[in-house]
């Protein structure tokens, strides 16, 4: 095929591809205006079980408040024994089953927060905890080889058997619409 017969072939071939991607943008506004009842009707699922499992947590905290008097725990007491008497029944397996299923607590890891500033100055005050608590990290400047190799410092040959392995990548076919479409 001779170079015009190709751009006649290009040219073909990118017609019909914007024809597509303005295909594909009807279809998507069609597609978002018969989605907009569906998006309504999961937002208010959403709402709905949201709603219903808060209903179910505080029931079972009212479970819990109610095991708790059952073994008349003083005012003053109350606060300090909320979460402990959680961690307890929920240890018991402590839970509301019904046929539909069932609602408990699981007991969850503590958070851990670190300021690590106040940590690795903590640590460097005593050579025990330098040793235990600080890692250092050696890392290779990739970057910095690259740029010496590209200024000529270094030849790939001065590396090639220590480690460094340079694969040719073939070029990225790209293309562009005239006209504004994506």
């Amino acid at each position: 095929m001779e170079n015009n017969g190709i751009k006649n072939s290009v040219e073909e071939d990118l017609k019909e591809v914007r024809k597509c991607k303005l295909d594909i943008l009807i279809l998507q506004r069609q597609n978002e205006e018969l989605c907009q009842k569906n998006n309504a009707e999961i937002t208010r699922l959403t709402t709905v079980i949201e709603d219903r499992l808060f209903q179910a947590e505080d029931d079972l905290k009212k479970s819990v408040v109610n095991e708790l008097k059952t073994i008349k725990v003083k005012t003053e007491e109350f606060n300090t024994l909320w979460c402990k008497g959680i961690e307890l029944l929920a240890i018991e397996k402590r839970k509301i089953e019904t046929p539909a299923g069932s609602v408990t607590y699981k007991l969850m890891p503590d958070s851990w927060e670190y300021d690590l500033v106040k940590l690795f100055r903590w640590a460097k005050e005593d050579e025990g905890r330098k040793e235990k608590y600080i890692k250092i990290v050696e890392e290779f400047k990739k970057a910095v080889l690259k740029d010496d190799i590209a200024k000529g410092l270094l030849t790939y040959d001065d590396v090639v058997d220590e480690g460094l392995t340079i694969k040719k990548q073939e070029p990225k076919f790209n293309y562009k619409l005239d006209g504004g479409v994506l």
